[in-house]
């Protein structure tokens, strides 16, 4: 299984316990190929993409936004375009819609750095706010992590039908 999607702003790290191995690189969004100008550039940060495959806004799509303190105009924390937060450490960090009215979702996704292994115990951590917003009022109180030997796909908004 190498396949990581999430549901907000976040760092995550995958980690055998007692042992330092990161299985989720740029775990902290601070390796980037461009930094972010506009909405929907999840795939700026590298290795991170949506499983909506779009890197770009395309209205009714999950489009994940990338941040980076580096970055311009509303993707420059922490005065983003819908909130005002800051990574929790570093200069980049990822947001999306783990729900938004009509039952719209945005993910965030990327490969793990080596298989996982059945039978081993693994540690998740990660961070994530909602941010101060004066824009939506929406929140969340359910979020997932799931792992898949293969992508996962997102059709528009609408949530992937994937059991973890």
């Amino acid at each position: 299984m190498r396949f990581l999607s999430g549901l907000l702003f976040f760092l995550i790290f995958i980690s055998l316990p007692g042992i330092s191995q990161n299985l989720c690189t740029n775990e902290d969004f601070d390796s980037f190929t461009t930094l972010p100008n506009n909405y929907a550039q999840v795939c700026y940060a590298n290795g991170w993409t949506s499983p909506s495959g779009v890197c770009a806004l395309v209205v009714g799509t999950g489009s994940p936004d990338y941040y980076n303190t580096g970055g311009t105009g509303g993707c420059k924390p922490p005065a983003t375009w819908w909130a005002t937060v800051s990574p929790h450490s570093g200069a980049g960090m990822e947001g999306f819609a783990a729900w938004y009215s009509g039952n719209y979702r945005e993910y965030i996704s990327r490969q793990l750095s080596s298989p996982l292994t059945v039978g081993q115990v693994y540690t998740v951590s990660l961070w994530y706010t909602n941010g101060v917003s004066t824009i939506h009022g929406y929140g969340c109180n359910n979020l997932g992590i799931a792992f898949s030997s293969t992508p996962l796909t997102q059709s528009g908004g609408t949530p992937i039908a994937y059991v973890p």
